[in-house]
């Protein structure tokens, strides 16, 4: 049985990039985000871009952004993404690793077209579920980092597909 690290994302949105600078407290506005906007080849309303604020607030981190949010010939929305759970028992250190982890697994599984890190490898991370609540957009439900730890990929020269020792019920 695999054990799997949860991480719970909560997201709100959508938001305009002059409403963004309102999120600078330093307290709760750390987390993931997702901008959307046209693309020339995926259309409009496309996830352009995933990010992390981990070390500074959101607000802080899009100023970083300006330089080519500002030139967009389109009205982005951007999705705020703060992680969370019941316990809250976890260290800043450990909340920066599930930012980290969080960021890496959405960048490698839905490749965004503003994205280069994560996409062509498999992020090293540990075995990790991520839900994605609350207004998620276009977000699935569930990410899971398993993928590449199966039997498949690991012994692939003794991997079968299923095959009934009996005779099928339906003919």
């Amino acid at each position: 049985m695999i054990e799997l690290e949860q991480i719970e994302i909560e997201w709100t949105g959508a938001f305009l990039i002059e409403d963004i600078s309102s999120l600078a407290d330093p307290v709760k506005d750390f987390g993931i985000y997702c901008i959307y906007g046209n693309h020339a080849v995926a259309g409009p309303e496309t996830l352009l871009y995933i990010g992390k604020a981990c070390d500074q607030t959101f607000a802080t981190r899009f100023f970083q952004h300006a330089s080519w949010l500002t030139i967009e010939n389109q009205e982005l929305k951007i999705f705020i993404g703060r992680l969370g759970n019941s316990s809250q028992s976890y260290t800043n250190e450990e909340w920066t690793d599930k930012i980290v982890y969080a960021e890496n697994l959405l960048i490698h599984y839905l490749s965004p077209p503003y994205n280069t890190t994560c996409i062509y490898k498999h992020p090293p991370t540990p075995d990790t579920l991520i839900l994605n609540l609350g207004k998620r957009y276009r977000l699935p439900y569930c990410i899971v980092s398993t993928y590449y730890n199966n039997d498949f990929y690991k012994k692939r020269e003794l991997w079968k597909p299923f095959e009934f020792k009996e005779e099928p019920l339906n003919k």
